[in-house]
């Protein structure tokens, strides 16, 4: 009685876990963040379900701006988890049990034409790395290509691991193509990849301190602009100062021929004006336009001396 017993409750169980596993392939096979990445282009990507992240980067003191990324959950779940993972520091401390895991205080350690690499948080010069789950940690194989600008990968090694390390590209780099790891794309501070590009660098060894000065996760609560109000502000200094160099160089040019007008209505003015001594009837007109020039010239000299 007791062995029917055992070999009734042996089946209940199997019954049981067969259900959870069936559970657990429908979901899977009906979650779209679950099934195989598919597409090879970034920019062909979408979903509502993917991981908004920003890193700030500093020169020295000097904040170059925020960049917003967009991570792709399809392509490697656990590279996603380790970036928002070292983004927000929520892990505690590395794997020698020093400082917090987190990309904050680390820099940009090589610049290339093409792409820059930043992101060793233990040596800072990429021969180091770390990551939540060891020194290192195997992903899966490379699907997405480096098709433009701002696409974030991870670094690989010749063994297909990953630690912190990470590249983000200036323009399409298809060397890289199969050899690093892209999980993700740049939404917004485009600008703050071009200063970092430009920035001055020896045999792709910067000479600038260039850190990034703080990471987080972002809300999709709202819209993600396409620029950053870092970007937003810089280009509408940009156009003040180039409004205000064309002002200064045509404003010379404009008062020269002004003067040049007024010289000429001035001389017609003084002949119609002799002309009434002996008779002749002036013309009004000619008179009434050398005063308004005289006034609006006026007027503009006022405006010169209180904007410029």
């Amino acid at each position: 009685m007791e062995r029917k017993q055992g070999t009734a409750r042996t089946v209940a169980f199997q019954n049981r876990d067969q259900a959870l596993h069936n559970q657990a392939r429908d979901a899977k096979e009906s979650d779209p963040l679950l099934q195989p990445m598919t597409v090879e282009s970034p920019e062909d990507y979408s979903s509502s379900k993917s991981t908004l992240v920003s890193l700030t980067f500093s020169n020295g003191l000097k904040e170059l701006g925020e960049v917003v990324i967009e991570l792709f959950p399809h392509v490697s779940q656990r590279a996603v988890d380790n970036f928002v993972c070292l983004c927000t520091g929520e892990v505690g401390r590395d794997s020698k049990q020093g400082p917090k895991l987190r990309y904050t205080g680390s820099n940009v350690y090589m610049i290339k034409t093409k792409w820059f690499e930043a992101g060793d948080i233990t040596e800072f010069s990429g021969d180091g790395g770390d990551s939540i789950y060891g020194k290192d940690f195997v992903v899966d194989t490379a699907i997405m290509k480096h098709t433009g600008a701002g696409i974030l990968s991870m670094v690989r090694n010749d063994e297909n691991r990953c630690s912190s390390k990470f590249a983000l590209t200036l323009q399409a780099v298809p060397e890289l193509d199969n050899k690093y790891l892209v999980i993700g794309r740049v939404l917004g501070g485009m600008a703050v990849l071009t200063k970092i590009g430009n920035s001055e660098n020896s045999n792709g060894i910067p000479t600038e301190m260039i850190t990034i000065s703080g990471c987080r996760r972002v809300s999709r609560g709202g819209r993600i602009p396409s620029k950053t109000l870092n970007d937003i502000i810089e280009e509408r200094l940009a156009n003040i100062d180039s409004v205000k160099a064309t002002a200064q160089e045509k404003k010379l040019e404009v008062f020269d021929e002004d003067d040049d007008l007024l010289k000429k209505l001035k001389g017609k003015s003084k002949k119609k004006r002799a002309g009434v001594e002996v008779g002749v009837e002036p013309d009004s007109d000619e008179d009434d336009l050398y005063e308004k020039r005289k006034r609006a010239k006026q007027i503009a000299t006022k405006t010169r001396r209180k904007f410029f």
